[in-house]
């Protein structure tokens, strides 16, 4: 605080806090002021006599012997909070606070931000695109100034910095996870597929706290691990049927040797899952028996209508000639009468179809 001018000889001309006690020799300044600290944690600058100073005999503590010497600490060059400002710039020209090395608090000292990033030490995010001052420059390694940085056309906030199917935004907001590494636990599993496909903790290794790291556990519980699944196999470490064929990855994968991606591997017309718990048919042999004739075009029922064709046209059972057990096998039914092969009394009139 400061008091009004003119000052009489002893009295104060302006006091500063500080956040310690101050002990050093009081200094005096060209023009006769006397600069002086105190226990309570304040500066004082007192008017002293007018005109230059002159030699005295008392220590000089590495200071001329006119004391016009700087004080350390006690002069208008003091930084309180250790930031590169001066007290005096921040209050007077950056409008920061001199007791706070970080103002905004956006990960950078109010010094670097004015010094060497040209960012405004008051704005966490000096360019406006939803990523602090400090995440660009600390994190991302990204332009604090620049809304677009590589000048793509997408806004820094809304790029993937890792390539992990998250925005930098996401991260940083949302969920917490680091923008610039795409498996922030290092699990070995992405943040993306822990976030939305396994809706596992992405910050910590082991989600489930049972001593098995997340990329170890078998999330569908298909005999396949969730890193496996990820990196090896390409499959969904959430579903344990990935292609929908009626297998269950691991089955597919350690067993029948067929592709877990594909429901049809051997590309007869007939799913794996077909052929394997309806058929008793080969999932990786087109033609099992030999004959010439692929397995889906057969009749292995002998009723008239291809298994492909009961499979997948019909809905049928390529093992039972009459589907529904009405009497009538599923062709004649299909073909000549065009009833219900999956339903005794098609028109529902209490007779059955055979009868009516």
């Amino acid at each position: 605080m400061a008091m009004p001018w003119p000052w009489k000889v002893g009295e104060k001309i302006w006091e500063f806090k500080t956040r310690h006690e101050v002990l050093s020799s009081p200094a005096i300044g060209s023009n006769g002021t006397i600069y002086v600290g105190s226990r309570d944690y304040k500066v004082y600058a007192i008017q002293g006599s007018s005109g230059p100073a002159t030699d005295a005999p008392w220590p000089m503590f590495g200071q001329n012997a006119k004391r016009t010497g700087r004080a350390p600490g006690l002069d208008l060059a003091i930084d309180t909070d250790s930031d590169g400002l001066t007290d005096s710039d921040e209050t007077n020209i950056h409008k920061t606070n001199p007791a706070l090395a970080d103002t905004d608090s956006d990960g950078l000292t109010d010094g670097d931000e004015v010094n060497i990033h040209n960012t405004n030490p008051n704005d966490p995010d000096t360019d406006g695109d939803g990523l602090s001052d400090g995440i660009e420059v600390n994190v991302l390694n990204l332009s604090p100034i620049l809304v677009d940085s590589d000048g793509d056309g997408v806004n820094d906030g809304d790029e993937d910095f890792d390539s992990d199917g998250l925005t930098n935004l996401e991260e940083i907001v949302t969920y917490k996870t680091n923008p610039a590494s795409a498996d922030s636990d290092l699990d070995g599993l992405s943040d993306y597929i822990e976030i939305v496909i396994l809706d596992l903790g992405p910050l910590y290794g082991d989600t489930d706290l049972d001593g098995i790291n997340d990329g170890d556990e078998d999330f569908d519980s298909d005999g396949l691990t969730n890193l496996e699944e990820i990196d090896t196999y390409k499959t969904n470490p959430a579903v344990a049927d990935t292609d929908e064929d009626g297998l269950n990855d691991g089955d597919e994968v350690n067993i029948l040797k067929t592709d877990p991606l594909l429901a049809d591997t051997d590309g007869d017309g007939l799913s794996d899952g077909m052929e394997v718990l309806v058929l008793d048919m080969p999932p990786l042999i087109a033609d099992s028996d030999g004959n010439g004739i692929s397995d889906g075009d057969e009749d292995s029922d002998s009723d008239g209508l291809s298994n492909v064709d009961e499979v997948n046209k019909y809905k049928t059972h390529p093992l039972k000639p009459d589907t529904d057990g009405d009497g009538l096998n599923d062709w004649d039914e299909v073909i000549v009468l065009g009833t219900d092969p999956r339903d005794k009394d098609t028109d529902r009139d209490g007779i059955e179809d055979a009868d009516e």
